[in-house]
């Protein structure tokens, strides 16, 4: 709550409302209004770089002076349906927006919806846009030249200026850790020799935490102190949480920025225990720890990386007893799972790009793009199941620490030479998920861009094992041979021998 009366005294200083929010004294707004203004505060917001829009009674808009108000927007309903449930229906797309009612002191009340800012589109109330220009509303069909602007936004959280912040609300330790990792992922760089002798402010505009001297989101999110997060306006953390065998939630603790430092605090909570794998024929066992620390590692940044901080959601690490889940707000931003792991796919665009040139700066994250096929590799050489996305208006990651299927588990023992698109077939198969011919698909490309050529008895070879095995022997080559007539029809393959009945293919392109 202190925060929320924070952001009102940072807003009353300001000399006149601006785009982005708007005081009322007590004035009662249909549920209609309430939306436009939803919509104009965050096209608004969108078009000024301000993460939120805020629509704030109880504040007198002549003076700024605290009055307080009587509105009650959390009982209020539009027919039989409660308003903050009717407005979400009404919203396109959907944004995050919260009703906040709390006591500014003991005698005024302040009732505050706060709306996230509009990103790549405008923000649409019953199917109509609206926009503010100077204090007041208005369709934005009347503005296109801001209508455009806002098709064509592509809104940084993680760049944008605290304009209150200074390296006082930086964390002293995670100052110094950080240097030091910039030190080391420098070692290449021309002004290696001096970055020990750097100012720190120098250190962090180098490293990206800073543009132009000024703290970014990004500096107080990996570097703030304990006091710094209102600087925010959000109470972000990340939240460990241990479940036991029967599903009940025994321990949970909570971590707040710094995030370089809590990263290594939720990492000591993990309980990361010895397994033993026997292989066949033999008497003696593989000893191997549960989870590969540099996966967990990694699997915790990427949720501080590409986490869509306008949702306001928390990083959650949830452990049980053989796996670990981490969640993380928003959607999967670019590709999908089988683009990273069976080819070398770099994101052409992140959420977050300036957060995340900072994390590969400090070493929290790989080099852009290859940490989630780094991931599936190490899992693989452990020779347990590989991770599961699961992907929907959020990303959640599952890592396994314990064993599925043994014949899987030996099988990596035992062919420690298949490639990754295989064993990813495989994996799929111990766990009973469906196949598709796109998948049979990705692993014949994938072993010509490996091989550089192959005979239908290497494809024959190659798919032979991954093929349901309720299928006869002829099935199983009237499979193979329409998936290869498939490539070749597509002009994916080409055969490069003179012989039609003993085929070469080799890729197109």
């Amino acid at each position: 709550m202190n925060d929320l009366i924070r952001l009102i005294d940072e807003l009353r200083i300001k000399p006149k409302e601006e785009e982005w929010f708007e005081f009322k004294e007590n004035k009662n707004l249909s549920g209609q209004e309430i939306g436009e203004y939803i919509s104009a505060l965050s096209n608004s917001a969108g078009l000024v770089n301000q993460p939120f829009g805020y629509l704030i009674w109880g504040i007198s808009d002549k003076n700024h002076e605290i009055v307080g108000t009587t509105i009650k927007l959390k009982e209020k309903k539009e027919g039989n349906v409660e308003l903050e449930f009717w407005l979400n229906l009404n919203l396109n797309p959907k944004i995050n927006f919260s009703i906040h009612q709390f006591d500014y002191n003991a005698d005024t009340r302040i009732v505050l919806i706060k709306v996230s800012a509009s990103n790549s589109q405008p923000v649409k109330f019953k199917g109509i846009a609206y926009i503010r220009i100077d204090s007041n509303k208005t369709e934005l069909k009347n503005y296109p030249e801001r209508e455009r602007l806002l098709w064509n936004l592509n809104f940084d959280w993680s760049s944008q200026i605290c304009e209150n912040a200074t390296i006082e609300d930086l964390d002293k330790t995670a100052l110094k850790i950080a240097k030091s990792n910039f030190r080391q992922r420098s070692e290449s760089k021309s002004f290696y020799n001096e970055i020990e002798n750097w100012e720190t402010n120098i250190f962090l505009d180098k490293a990206k935490l800073t543009l132009n001297g000024k703290i970014t989101r990004t500096a107080i999110l990996l570097l703030g102190n304990e006091n710094s997060k209102h600087q925010l306006y959000s109470d972000l953390n990340i939240v460990w949480i241990f479940v036991d065998e029967r599903g009940i939630k025994r321990y949970s603790e909570l971590f707040e920025p710094p995030f370089l430092l809590a990263t290594d605090k939720v990492m000591n909570k993990i309980r990361n225990e010895k397994i033993r794998i026997l292989p066949r024929n033999s008497s003696i066992p593989l000893e191997k720890y549960k989870y590969d620390n540099w996966i967990i590692r990694e699997a915790l940044n990427n949720c501080i990386a590409h986490q869509d901080y306008t949702k306001e959601s928390r990083i959650i690490v949830t452990e049980k007893l053989d796996e670990l889940r981490f969640f993380n707000a928003g959607t999967f931003f670019q590709g999908a799972i089988e683009d990273y792991i069976l080819s070398d796919f770099t994101p052409p665009k992140y959420r977050n790009p300036f957060l995340v040139n900072a994390m590969v700066n400090l070493g929290m994250i790989e080099t852009i793009g290859s940490g989630i096929k780094k991931m599936f590799s190490l899992q693989r050489e452990h020779f347990l199941p590989l991770p599961d996305y699961s992907l929907t208006e959020n990303v959640e990651l599952k890592i396994y620490g314990n064993i599925i299927s043994q014949e899987y588990t030996q099988t990596l023992i035992e062919k420690p030479e298949l490639d990754l698109g295989t064993v990813f077939l495989l994996d799929k198969l111990q766990k009973g998920y469906p196949i598709s011919d796109n998948d049979y698909l990705h692993i014949v490309i994938h072993y010509l861009k490996k091989q550089k050529r192959a005979t239908r008895d290497n494809i024959n070879q190659l798919l032979s094992d991954l093929l349901p095995t309720n299928l006869t022997e002829k099935q199983k080559a009237d499979k193979i041979k329409n998936l290869i007539y498939k490539l070749s029809k597509d002009g994916v393959i080409k055969n490069i021998s003179t012989s039609r009945k003993n085929p070469i293919w080799t890729l197109t392109k």
